[in-house]
């Protein structure tokens, strides 16, 4: 495909649904291992530097058992939690290593061993970022003349029983162009969310200096004609 100075997509759903969508297998369990074969197969990835675990502490929405057996369970696991700063009271927290990750989704996914809960008791949030294996010819020439970033990113939220995930995709291609909406189709069959095609954008080339382009809304019905839902 041509990475080059032209109209690229961006794909990124609104404040109004939090920026992003509930897996579309509900559930987390089984939709964990989408997520991490989406990554596998289409991108290469790193992960963001942020990776934070928290448990809510007892009140109106969080049983007190429950959050205190799951506060035990993270200490032993994951050691002390970050200690608070100034007086304003916080629920406990742990920055988590990249080593720690997979013990930190095992953690967060045995919230289903308890009582589902109106909030919490765990909250595991880490981002990926990303290119398209697809794009990959061209990306050291994009990136030397463009402004726009290349990069994509998805945060990935795990917590009362379910997986939230909250894309920012970046297709360097033109909206018209049939080799992005191949890909597109084609990576929808493995998406562990469902795509929107009212929150597909068209990100146009920057027209000056410090410029990074202007973003246009698409027809929801440009996709016509793809995969189904």
């Amino acid at each position: 495909m041509n990475i080059g100075a032209g109209e690229w997509v961006v794909y990124r759903p609104p404040k109004s649904v939090s920026f992003g969508h509930q897996s579309r297998i509900r559930d987390p369990r089984r939709a964990w291992p989408m997520v991490q074969q989406f990554m596998a197969d289409l991108t290469r990835f790193t992960l963001g530097d942020r990776i934070e675990l928290m448990c809510y502490g007892s009140g109106p929405q969080t049983n007190a058992d429950v959050a205190a057996a799951r506060t035990q369970e993270a200490r032993r696991s994951f050691g002390p939690e970050v200690e608070r700063q100034g007086t304003h009271q916080t629920f406990p927290s742990w920055r988590i290593s990249e080593a720690q990750l997979a013990s930190a989704v095992r953690f967060a996914l045995d919230d289903d061993k308890f009582p589902k809960q109106e909030a919490g008791p765990s909250y595991l949030a880490f981002s990926y970022q990303f290119c398209w294996n697809e794009f990959d010819s061209g990306l050291g020439v994009a990136r030397e003349i463009e402004s726009r970033r290349i990069l994509s990113f998805l945060i990935v939220t795990i917590g009362q029983q379910r997986l939230f995930l909250q894309p920012h995709f970046v297709y360097p291609a033109a909206w018209n162009s049939d080799p992005l909406k191949d890909f597109i189709d084609r990576s929808e069959l493995i998406a562990p969310f469902r795509f929107r095609d009212q929150y597909f954008v068209r990100w146009l080339p920057p027209q000056s200096p410090g410029s990074h382009g202007r973003r246009v809304r698409l027809e929801a019905t440009w996709r016509r004609g793809s995969v189904s839902h």
